[in-house]
């Protein structure tokens, strides 16, 4: 799949189009910068130093340290050691409330959610599926089906 989404990508650094993936990372053949692929996901931002030190506490829940890049490893873990205890426990959890409720409108449907409250049921086949994705899908069908 990545190879099949870098033909619509530039690069962040020198807007070249000639980006080459592999497995853990992507390189631009114009400037030659190299940008990681952690977890699954291209990191592709113009400071990958600065967003890995930013994002920390959020990569450690799913990279391990040996998958940072060695020339971000050390700032990435400067980053992580500034981050202890639960002190930010709230913006952790509204962090992880906006993520499900993305996933949760884009990905899911109505259908697939089950409950056994009748209650929740009700308020799921109600509001659900009411996301952009249905927006467009409601325009495409008012169009017979073409864009």
């Amino acid at each position: 799949m990545l190879r099949d989404t870098l033909q619509f990508l530039i690069c962040p650094s020198c807007e070249s189009a000639e980006l080459r993936g592999a497995e853990h990372a992507v390189e631009c053949g114009g400037c030659r910068e190299s940008y990681p692929v952690l977890g699954g996901v291209l990191v592709l931002v113009a400071d990958v130093r600065a967003y890995l030190a930013a994002h920390a506490k959020g990569i450690s829940r799913f990279v391990d340290d040996a998958e940072i890049p060695k020339a971000h490893r050390a700032a990435y873990q400067k980053a992580k050691k500034l981050l202890s205890g639960d002190e930010h426990i709230e913006e952790d959890l509204e962090a992880e409330r906006v993520t499900a409720l993305y996933v949760m409108t884009h990905y899911l449907r109505a259908a697939d959610v089950r409950s056994p409250s009748p209650a929740i049921a009700e308020l799921v086949a109600k509001h659900w599926d009411h996301g952009p994705f249905a927006r467009i899908s409601r325009l495409l069908a008012g169009q017979g089906g073409k864009a």
